[in-house]
């Protein structure tokens, strides 16, 4: 949404996304890392593997630590 914005102001070369400091929070990263954390640890009836949000031929090579699958 914050790129669409930037890209209507006539700013395409900013993406959005805060990354430097200090910053405002933006919602977008939050659900950025939301989504890597939800295809990490897994959700509700998920397939029982490792990672079940990532490809699983082996491509990606996953570690996390103490996350809870999602709902």
């Amino acid at each position: 949404m914050l790129a669409m914005c930037a890209a209507r102001l006539g700013r395409p070369d900013d993406a959005g996304l805060a990354t430097g400091g200090p910053f405002p929070y933006f919602p977008s990263n939050a659900a950025l890392l939301y989504a890597v954390a939800f295809m990490a640890a897994g959700w509700e009836g998920a397939p029982d593997r490792h990672a079940p949000g990532f490809p699983a031929d082996q491509r990606w090579t996953v570690r996390f630590e103490g996350l809870q699958p999602g709902l």
